[in-house]
């Protein structure tokens, strides 16, 4: 962002002061020149430093602008209609030894041939998640009903993908960090984007908690 500083020019680009280059003194129009090369040098010089003033006044304030974004962030609430499939509970984690988003998705898809979880959902199966800075809650349409709260500490993962019928799919594993077990919750997405965008809104949430975590840590 800063600008590189000019260099300042050498001595077969400036005259020098008092003396030519073979050793004779300056001519009156020789030492105005010199007068004037100097004053140049000065005023660009100068020009040069009010220009990096601004540049760093102008990066200062967008620095504060990501912050207040950040904090704007880190408490609205983000809310997505999906469909639910279903939930599996009690999956042996094998981490670190696996690639823990084929492992959800194995698992939903051996679920679904097994016949524990539909290829199909119905309109019934609608349901509004909310993301937020606490977590994930998931409710009814109508905001009336709640069927589960996921707490933001118990989310181990969110993966997106899609199923053999080209479905958009939202596989969302929870557990505890001190246990080998964990549950799969299934969802269906409207549409790809909303799966990738929920997916990118979820790790946002676990930045800005992370990055005001640091902040209350330098602070205290």
């Amino acid at each position: 962002m800063f600008r590189r500083r000019r260099k300042p020019a050498s001595s077969s680009d400036m005259p020098h002061e008092g003396a030519a280059g073979d050793g004779r003194l300056l001519s009156a129009e020789e030492e105005e020149m010199a007068m004037f090369w100097e004053q140049e040098e000065l005023a660009t010089q100068n020009r040069w430093d009010e220009q990096e003033e601004i540049d760093y006044q102008e990066m200062a304030k967008k620095q504060k602008q990501n912050r207040t974004s950040e904090m704007v962030n880190y408490n609205r609430l983000v809310t997505r209609t999906v469909k639910f499939l279903g939930v599996i509970h009690g999956l042996q984690d094998n981490r670190p030894s696996s690639d823990d988003c084929l492992d959800l998705i194995a698992a939903i898809d051996k679920a679904q041939r097994d016949g524990r979880l539909p290829y199909q959902t119905q309109d019934e199966d609608n349901r509004v998640i909310t993301l937020s800075k606490y977590g994930i809650k998931v409710m009814d349409e109508k905001g009336e009903q709640v069927y589960v709260r996921h707490a933001l500490h118990r989310i181990a993962n969110l993966v997106f993908y899609e199923d053999r019928y080209g479905h958009p799919m939202l596989a969302l594993k929870i557990g505890d960090k001190n246990s080998d077990k964990f549950d799969v919750f299934a969802y269906e997405a409207m549409s790809e984007q909303q799966a990738e965008d929920t997916c990118a809104t979820l790790a946002q949430a676990f930045e800005s908690v992370y990055r005001n975590w640091q902040r209350s840590e330098i602070a205290g």
